[in-house]
């Protein structure tokens, strides 16, 4: 189980590209659950805390959301396999990240770090 986080993670919002020319895609947890993203394409996300911190997660093979035993929901990234991260925890939820150019990533942290703190979350 991952370790518990410090600080209650109370919304978040993704960008992901939607594979078909259009431009990469912002959605966040008052619009749909972490398992209603796109399956593959996420190029990261913008965690906002409960005591106003905000954190990006960007730069993963692996976008993971699972649940603590204390209840606390953890959406964090890695690089391990599907096979290692359904392992180690047991119950999460996977969505691929996407390689990307330099560029393209100053793009996605620029996007995600101008986002405001949505209104709630469906599964926080």
């Amino acid at each position: 189980m991952p370790e518990m986080p410090e600080k209650k993670m109370v919304a978040w919002v993704c960008c992901y590209d939607p594979w078909n020319g259009s431009p990469l895609v912002l959605v966040s947890s008052s619009e749909k659950q972490f398992a209603d993203l796109p399956e593959d394409g996420i190029q990261g996300f913008i965690l906002f805390h409960a005591d106003g911190t905000r954190q990006i997660v960007t730069g993963c093979d692996w976008y993971l959301w699972v649940v603590h035993p204390n209840g606390m929901p953890i959406l964090s990234g890695n690089n391990h396999s599907p096979e290692e991260n359904s392992s180690r925890y047991p119950g999460v939820l996977l969505k691929r990240g996407k390689l990307t150019t330099e560029e393209w990533a100053h793009l996605t942290t620029g996007l995600l770090m101008d986002e405001k703190k949505p209104d709630g979350c469906k599964n926080c």
